[in-house]
């Protein structure tokens, strides 16, 4: 947990609410399990051999927009935060990247191919979200993979 902490301090982490919809989320959401285990867990999300050791979803920003029905969406970024080590143990590395996110009516999507790339194959992070936790999972060209639960981020 020290590990996700320090991670926090690095990408500035805050436990404010932050109005990014119908409801009040969270500026930051700590990952605490995939797929039904607890970290530290092999993913394969990550270069075979990795643990993930902690992860982190902050938002960076929001601008509200309503669709054509006049339903509130918001967009923006947020920064995912990844602590892997390699499986025989060793230093572990801090990944960050800044991806776009849309957020309407509970659900978040977040797309893992970021801004300005050129990604072949559509990734995204895609779920309900709440003030308490962010249950999120990975699809890969529409097919779902590992699931992602995070807890808010929460004031002492």
């Amino acid at each position: 947990m020290k590990r996700v902490l320090l991670a926090c301090l690095l990408v500035g982490c805050t436990a404010n609410p932050v109005e990014t919809g119908p409801e009040e989320l969270y500026s930051g959401y700590f990952l605490s399990r995939v797929d039904d285990q607890f970290l530290p867990v092999q993913t394969g999300e990550h270069p075979e051999g990795m643990i993930l050791t902690g992860g982190f979803i902050g938002f960076l920003s929001g601008t509200v927009s309503h669709d054509s029905h006049g339903d509130r969406i918001v967009s923006g970024l947020v920064r995912r935060s990844s602590v892997v080590r390699p499986a025989g143990g060793g230093a572990e590395t801090l990944q960050q990247i800044d991806l776009a996110y849309r957020f309407s009516q509970g659900i978040l999507r977040i797309d893992l191919c970021p801004p300005e790339a050129n990604c072949l194959v559509p990734a995204e992070l895609v779920g309900p979200a709440d003030t308490n936790h962010l249950e999120l999972t990975l699809t890969l060209n529409g097919t779902a993979r590992s699931s992602y639960r995070y807890h808010a981020a929460l004031p002492d």
